[in-house]
């Protein structure tokens, strides 16, 4: 990175001393599973969080700083994504799963089921049963590049079955894929076919994207007019600046039947948003724009790396979605690099790491996430974090190397 990038590379003795969960859930390993920065914090969110402290700044909602939070969020999104949204339309809520327990048991069908694509962010898996519903796991396809498909016959199948909504995460958590528009627009054109089921569109990862620039990124609620009708979508400024503990997140609804549903449901959420989270995410949206340029830098950087990495190794591994008119092997180890998010999704399709790729890497030193927690059949998989400093890095990278190489 630049010199005068506002990025702090830290080390792994800082980003142990923080004392976030990511570095001390298992203090002698290296921190590569929760999906948190290792970069520090934005300057501009640091000094207004200092000053509201030394203000004092830790009582009730002054007037008017909800609405500017939403008007910041709103500039933002016009700014980065050609997205103009009324006032209206979005509401501030404390978080993105939040949103997503509250759209199942008040805007679904009653017990009806709710189909998740897999692999997926792992409380998509476990939130259903909490609110006493069914979760239908739908394994995604592979495309010949290795690029992941959502399997639309098998989200139908399960849509005629009953089930009432589907989860759809984009930038995808933990493929680190974006969905490009004619994946939605298909996605889009079943979907209307099923006029009772309810989509619930995560988007909290839009603003990184490394390998691909804003316009590239498409809302599924931005798809069509019924996209929008069915579509409750969830975005917060957390991932993108480092501040999931800040819990300030953002519902935005296009659709004016669906908003006179849904007013009642999130608009009085507004005040669980504690008045630091609001500041943070303002000043995020509105002012902290070199740092998710920096950001997207550095990560971009750390992908390039470890597709270095791969093709230095000397055990067959494939760096994933493959260059067109490259062919797609039998690799021992298969990486997909993101497009969208700082993760990406690791196969150990050797057997190599034994029956559990992610305890084996916990006692070589490297936390990460296991493939078995992101849905059924992946149990040889992994999901790893490059939100990291390059000398970070470098030490996941031989830790990597010699577990494989059973050094």
């Amino acid at each position: 990175m630049p010199e005068t990038s506002p990025l702090e590379l830290l080390d792994a003795a800082a980003l142990r001393g923080r004392g976030s969960n990511k570095w001390t859930v298992a203090p002698t390993c290296l921190g590569a599973g929760v999906a948190e920065m290792d970069y520090g914090l934005a300057p501009e969110i640091r000094a207004a969080l200092h000053d509201a402290i030394d203000r004092a700044f830790t009582g009730y909602y002054p007037p008017g700083l909800l609405e500017d939070t939403s008007l910041a969020a709103r500039e933002y999104f016009a700014d980065a994504f050609g997205w103009d949204l009324e006032p209206e339309e979005l509401f501030l809520i404390p978080t993105v799963l939040t949103v997503m327990r509250e759209m199942i048991t008040k805007l679904t069908p009653s017990n009806s089921a709710v189909i998740v694509p897999t692999p997926a962010y792992m409380p998509f898996l476990t939130i259903p049963g909490q609110l006493n519903r069914e979760c239908i796991q739908v394994p995604s396809l592979r495309a010949a590049d290795g690029r992941f498909l959502l399997d639309l016959q098998g989200i139908a199948r399960a849509l005629e079955q009953g089930a009432g909504s589907v989860i759809l995460c984009n930038p995808w958590n933990p493929t680190g894929q974006v969905f490009t528009r004619e994946e939605l627009q298909e996605f889009d054109a079943l979907m209307e076919r099923f006029p009772h089921a309810m989509v619930f569109s995560d988007e909290i990862h839009a603003p990184i994207l490394p390998g691909l620039s804003s316009a590239d990124f498409v809302s599924y609620a931005r798809v069509s007019p019924g996209a929008a009708a069915r579509t409750i979508t969830a975005t917060a400024a957390s991932k993108g600046w480092n501040i999931p503990g800040m819990h300030c997140a953002q519902v935005i609804i296009t659709d004016a039947d669906l908003l006179r549903r849904a007013r009642g449901i999130f608009e009085p959420l507004a005040h669980d948003v504690p008045p630091l989270g609001a500041l943070a995410t303002r000043t995020a949206y509105r002012e902290a724009h070199e740092w998710i340029t920096a950001v997207n830098t550095q990560v971009a950087a750390n992908i390039q790396r470890v597709r270095s990495w791969a093709a230095e190794q000397s055990l067959p591994v494939q760096c994933l979605p493959i260059s067109e008119g490259d062919i797609l092997d039998d690799a021992a180890l298969q990486i997909t690099v993101p497009s969208g998010t700082y993760l990406t999704w690791w196969e150990d399709l050797s057997g190599a790491l034994g029956e559990c790729p992610a305890a084996t890497l916990r006692e070589a030193g490297l936390v990460v996430n296991d493939g078995k927690a992101l849905g059924a059949g992946y149990e040889h998989c992994f999901r790893l974090n490059l939100a990291c400093s390059p000398e970070v890095l470098e030490e996941i990278l031989q830790v990597l190397e010699n577990a494989f190489k059973g050094l």
